[in-house]
């Protein structure tokens, strides 16, 4: 089962003021489809260093509901806190870097079927 993200009508911000990171812990993010690694504050998503980079990087509620950032986690454990994904999706490997985040040091997730031509820049396509 892939972690395919749910359609959305929009892939911006819905202008809602972002939550805080409770409890969160300093982790090592790759994307194993380009070998980039980004480097997660304890303060900050996933989600949030990922569109620096991927602006059009598909997202809306960034609360962990409606699934629109899912990734698949090809290596490493998730630390999941979302509402949403249920437990064969959890299984199967799909986390919402919008809320959750690494278990442990690492994580190396598979976004490229998240990421439309148009969400990566030029010099990266």
């Amino acid at each position: 089962m892939a972690c395919a993200a749910e359609p959305t009508s929009s892939s911006t911000p819905n202008g809602s003021p972002l939550p805080p990171v409770i409890d969160g812990r300093a982790f090592t993010l790759e994307l194993a489809n380009t070998g980039e690694v980004f480097e997660i504050p304890a303060d900050r998503s996933a989600l949030d260093v990922l569109a620096e980079t991927y602006p059009g990087i598909p997202y809306s509620c960034r609360r962990g509901f409606c699934g629109t950032c899912k990734l698949t986690v090809v290596d490493g454990e998730a630390d999941h806190r979302d509402g949403s994904l249920t437990a064969a999706e959890r299984d199967a490997g799909c986390l919402l870097p919008c809320v959750s985040r690494a278990a442990g040091d690492r994580l190396v997730v598979r976004a490229d079927l998240h990421l439309p031509s148009t969400a990566i820049p030029e010099e990266k396509r």
